[in-house]
Formats: C-alpha cells, sequence, structure tokens
C-alpha cells in the first residue's frame, strides 16, 4: 500500500472469500466520513445466540447492541465500537492512510505476540495510534 499510495484513491483489505457490492462500497465510504479520525468502520462478523449479537472474533467472546456495547449514532447511523476486533474487510480513502502510515503505531504490530489476523486487522491498529 505504501508503496502505490500515489496510483489509488482508495485502498482497501479484504479476505479472498468477500465479495463488496458497488451500492456498499459507496454506503462504506459515507461511513469512513462518518467515523473518521476518531473510528475507522469495518466489516465485522456478527451472531446471534439467546437473542443477543455476539461478535466472536474479538479475543473475547462480545455482546453487541442495547444489552452490551454503546451504540455510537452518528449521521442517523448506529455502530458499535468493539475491542480488538478482526476484520475480514476495511478501506480507507488515500489521504486518511497516507496520515495513518505517518503514526507508527498505526500500521505496526509490536512485539506482542498478534497473529497474522490481528495484524491485518486495522481496528485494533487504529486504537493504538
Amino acid at each position: 500500500m505504501r508503496k502505490s499510495i500515489d496510483e489509488f484513491d482508495v485502498f482497501m483489505y479484504m479476505e479472498a472469500d468477500m465479495d463488496l457490492p458497488f451500492p456498499n462500497y459507496l454506503r462504506t465510504l459515507e461511513n469512513f466520513e462518518l467515523l473518521w479520525p476518531s473510528m475507522l468502520p469495518v466489516f465485522a462478523r456478527i451472531e446471534s445466540a439467546n437473542g443477543q449479537l455476539y461478535n466472536t472474533d474479538n479475543k473475547e467472546p462480545t455482546i453487541a447492541g442495547p444489552r452490551g456495547k454503546t451504540l455510537i449514532e452518528r449521521g442517523g447511523r448506529s455502530f458499535v465500537e468493539l475491542d480488538s476486533a478482526y476484520s475480514a474487510m476495511w478501506l480507507m480513502p488515500r489521504e486518511a492512510l497516507r496520515t495513518s502510515f505517518s503514526s507508527p503505531a498505526f500500521f505496526s504490530v509490536p512485539n506482542s505476540g498478534l497473529i497474522r489476523e490481528d495484524a491485518a486487522s486495522a481496528t485494533a491498529q487504529a486504537r493504538r495510534g
């Protein structure tokens, strides 16, 4: 990404089995504008069990929504801030990514024993910066 920063308007990380239809891509760019720079919108897996929503990709399962994590309202949309969640997909416009590169903590993985998924997940990295 660093080497190609001037060649593209938007940069994206996604797993090979992910699909992002164009209308959802545009919506994600809108969400980025609503949340950045205090938060980075990502795609997180949410599962349902016993009438509650969970994010199981956290290091510890996290309840999302009214009975768990606080919903964040921005621009008429609701978001949940997850702790150390793995995200299978995220995107950033060029200038935000360029700024993020100047933060030594954003895309670096300190000697913390993080696994590959942690390293690829911008959610944990964004909060460190």
